[in-house]
């Protein structure tokens, strides 16, 4: 067998002329990606990898400028007028909320992946505008004027960028690879020539049509990735090439078209538009890089980041917002909630160490970039599982838009995750279906990795003896508790199957472009499911093993080698010859017999569910990367207050339950029995007023009914001025250039 496998993979395949450059030294792979598709998997040195290690002062900005930020937001007038009040914005301007990538030589306050990550998820948890400006000021344009500009760029942009007086935005179509961005540029349509004018400078004349382009609408500073043909030489280059063009919004010809909110993208287009040549970023052959590593990777991994920052908040929005919600209705744990509170804390998990990687340059721009799809999908799949929840539970539900008694606080929280949502959206770079996902095969070869026949019986005897074995054989396994162990061994019988499947299409030379592209977006995707596992059995690790967190552990692993199991597979569909028919039959066989994980149970759902259902504590340490709201007028805040007042008066409600069985009240809900419960002694008056008013503070949350109290105080608990309502300084920033 293993003869006819060598012969139907005689040698490896070869790497086209463009991607090859283009990918190696930039989309190189991780020390945990390594050590998945090596197949040897050193568990033990990789649950020692820092998780979470965010600075002192890094520690003290969350609890100081971003508590004080948070405290004189009001959200309900962003909503309304999708801008932020002139006072606001100075004070994020003075803190240095717009200039975590800019050093401080230039104004800046440098910070590191996690810090950026933790700030913007715990903004957008309270504002998605906030969330999309401290988004776009630090999605890495700051970093690339940085290492690539010209003396007298940096001098001018860095510290307008610092002071927010410049919000800049990137126009790419896929931004993930410096080898696709040639590619992008001529899709896009962004297309420029140089010339020379009758007074003798050098000039571009662009024409581009970039369609959701992230938070355009407000950007007063374009970024744009540009095929810029120079047949005359002027600038030294031959052939077109790829540049970066830094654009002020108000350059004639420019039109930045508002798709939708001010949080969400919007259409950039510009006809016949005539800049100098001195926009072009960088200084090498006038701003063009025939090695097209101008990009990478700084916008694309920062883009991943804050992903992964706003899909982390809009899971524990979504998740504390279901399981109070419930909770206040007084239902019990469901499956739905569970899912939601396992993938919460297991991408949470994920976040906090990718971030953490990032910051030791232990990652890589492919990881961030899968990572934060897989988190984006699944936010967008929590605010539908939170709406079919709240559906179940209230014949009102704000899902149901024809019903005209839908609640007004309900439909805030809902509002508010679907905004999150939105912003995720915008977010988004293409489908992760492979096409333009760096090759696995070359990443691996890049980083020193073989593909031999010894590496390939290698691979396959730890594949056969480790899956056999389920696990137990030819496997390092950490010094972990007992009931987390059988999730170690599942991963390391995973990474042996990652690294036969690596192998044997390294070797393949019947392995067409479009069937390579495909495996290797299932086998990245597998490999990610992989990290997600490891990173969840990480942060239980760190966080000192605590009881209470076990069954959203075995939710999450289950979940995740469940889904890694699913893409092994799909992987498989795509290799050909004899190897490929034989893993596919073979798969099967072991995926029936002897899977790495079936999809968790409604028992692990319902177990999940119980972690924090009517929990607030547990809640708010769940979902510590939020600020869930203190406002106990609407929305979440409303449903938080009635959840603890409910808590808080459980036992009274026990003591009318007794009553209640043992014949001394009537049948019926405890509210209706207040008077007669006080009447025979069974209740004292504060008692019945405290268990009066948490079934008033609930009625409020779930039917609206504070309404008209939250107009009446609206205007007198408004933190800001009246006059507070000037958009950032667009114009101001426009003159600011000129001069």
């Amino acid at each position: 067998m293993l003869s006819r496998i060598r012969k139907s993979q005689p040698g490896p395949p070869s790497i086209s002329r463009t991607a090859g450059p283009a990918l190696v030294g930039v989309a190189t792979c991780s020390p945990v990606e390594l050590e998945l598709f090596s197949g040897r998997a050193d568990l033990p040195r990789l649950m020692t990898l820092p998780y979470g290690q965010l600075p002192a002062d890094e520690q003290a900005f969350l609890d100081g400028p971003v508590q004080q930020l948070l405290q004189l937001a009001d959200t309900a007038a962003f909503t309304r007028h999708q801008r932020v009040p002139q006072p606001l914005f100075d004070f994020m301007a003075e803190k240095g909320f717009f200039g975590f990538q800019i050093p401080t030589g230039f104004g800046g306050r440098p910070m590191s992946a996690l810090g950026r990550s933790c700030v913007i998820a715990r903004l957008t948890s309270h504002s998605t505008l906030l969330g999309s400006l401290v988004a776009m000021a630090n999605s890495g344009i700051a970093e690339l004027l940085h290492m690539h500009g010209t003396e007298a760029q940096k001098a001018h942009y860095l510290p307008r960028l610092a002071r927010g007086e410049q919000l800049p935005c990137l126009a790419l179509t896929r931004p993930f690879t410096p080898a696709a961005t040639s590619a992008a540029a001529a899709a896009g349509q962004a297309e420029g020539e140089v010339f020379r004018a009758s007074d003798g400078s050098v000039n571009l004349r662009l024409n581009f049509h970039r369609r959701c382009v992230p938070f355009a609408p407000l950007a007063n500073l374009l970024v744009l990735a540009c095929r810029l043909h120079d047949p005359a030489r002027l600038l030294g280059a031959a052939g077109p090439r790829c540049a970066l063009i830094l654009l002020d919004t108000t350059t004639s010809g420019l039109v930045i078209g508002n798709a939708g909110p001010a949080d969400a993208s919007g259409t950039v287009i510009g006809h016949e538009v005539i800049v100098p040549a001195t926009a072009l970023l960088g200084e090498r052959a006038g701003g063009l890089r025939s090695d097209d590593t101008l990009l990478a990777p700084s916008p694309v991994i920062q883009r991943a980041v804050t992903s992964a920052a706003v899909a982390a908040a809009t899971l524990q929005y979504t998740t504390a917002a279901a399981a109070t919600y419930t909770a206040v209705r007084g239902q019990r744990p469901s499956a739905r909630l569970g899912h939601l509170a396992a993938t919460s804390y297991l991408f949470e998990a994920a976040r906090v160490f990718s971030c953490t990687a990032l910051d030791r340059e232990q990652s890589s721009l492919v990881t961030s970039r899968s990572l934060a799809m897989c988190m984006a999908e699944a936010a967008t799949e929590a605010v539908e599982h939170a709406g079919e929840l709240m559906a179940e539970a209230s014949p009102r539900s704000p899902v149901q838009h024809s019903t005209p008694g839908r609640t007004a606080p309900v439909i805030a929280v809902l509002a508010a995750a679907q905004s999150k949502q939105r912003m995720l959206v915008a977010l988004a770079d293409t489908s992760s279906d492979g096409a333009t996902t760096p090759d696995i095969i070359t990443r691996a070869r890049s980083a020193g990795a073989s593909f031999g026949v010894t590496r390939l019986l290698i691979a396959l005897v730890l594949a056969l003896g480790r899956g056999l074995s389920r696990g137990h054989l030819f496997a390092r396994l950490p010094d972990t508790p007992s009931v987390t162990g059988r999730y170690h061994r599942r991963i390391s019988r995973g990474a042996s199957r990652l690294a036969l499947l690596l192998a044997l299409a390294a070797r393949s030379r019947a392995l067409t472009p479009p069937a390579r592209n495909a495996f290797a977006g299932a086998l990245d995707r597998a490999a990610t499911w992989h990290y997600l596992a490891l990173a969840t059995l990480r942060r239980f690790d760190a966080d000192g093993h605590p009881a209470d967190d076990l069954p959203l552990v075995h939710y999450s692993c289950r979940y995740a080698l469940a889904q890694a199991e699913h893409h092994l597979g799909r992987s498989t569909q795509h290799l050909p010859g004899l190897a490929g028919t034989w893993l596919r039959v073979a798969g099967r066989l072991a995926q029936a017999l002897n899977p790495l994980s079936r999809q968790p149970t409604p028992r692990w759902s319902r177990a999940a569910a119980a972690t924090l259902w009517g929990d607030l504590e547990q809640q708010q340490r769940l979902c510590d990367a939020i600020l869930l709201p203190t406002d106990t007028r609407t929305g979440l805040g409303a449903l938080l207050h009635a959840s603890r007042l409910r808590g808080d008066t459980q036992a009274i409600r026990d003591k009318l339950h007794q009553a209640q069985r043992a014949g001394r009240l009537a049948p019926g809900e405890p509210e209706a029995q207040l008077a007669q419960a006080t009447e025979r002694m069974i209740l004292t008056r504060t008692e019945a007023a405290l268990l009066r008013a948490a079934h008033h503070a609930g009625r409020m949350a779930l039917e609206g009914e504070a309404e008209a109290i939250v107009k009446s105080m609206a205007a007198s608990a408004s933190p800001l001025p009246a006059s507070a309502d000037a958009a950032p300084p667009r114009a101001s920033a426009s003159a600011t250039m000129r001069k």
